[in-house]
């Protein structure tokens, strides 16, 4: 995510590959997509996304799965969610200077949840976070 000023991304595609660049400007934010291993680049609101700076994220319409991989970097934690439905949940939170064990409580409260700090920075939530469906899978 970029806030001001511009950054060119390049990726190499291999041995004898052309690399691929993208330009990333203000109020973009760029994706390295494992799967297709392509970068996506997407427009963002600037807001929410650069929160960290002042100590705090801000989550909008986001999978618990991908508000996981904020919080293990935010908290220098591993977290295994036991439910896999439970990754396909959305949220609206803003989180600002809390603990852990704050933002764990938070969630346990959608929810009939359990959680765990083990050993080794290691977090474990077991229980189901929302009643999610999906009719198509």
């Amino acid at each position: 995510t970029l806030i001001e000023g511009k950054v060119l991304i390049e990726k190499e595609t291999g041995v004898n590959s052309v690399a691929e660049t993208i330009e990333l400007s203000p109020n973009q934010k760029a994706t390295f997509n494992k799967e297709s291993r392509h970068l996506v680049l997407e427009k963002i609101k600037l807001e929410n996304q650069a929160t960290w700076v002042k100590g705090s994220l801000v989550f909008e319409d986001q999978l618990f799965s991908e508000i996981i991989r904020d919080l293990e970097r935010w908290y220098g934690v591993t977290i295994t969610v036991k439910d896999e439905a439970s990754l396909r949940c959305r949220f609206n939170t803003r989180i600002e200077n809390e603990t852990l064990e704050d933002v764990l409580r938070l969630f346990s409260s959608s929810g009939d949840v359990k959680w765990q700090i083990l050993k080794d920075n290691h977090v474990l939530i077991e229980g189901s976070l929302c009643d999610y469906q999906n009719k198509n899978e």
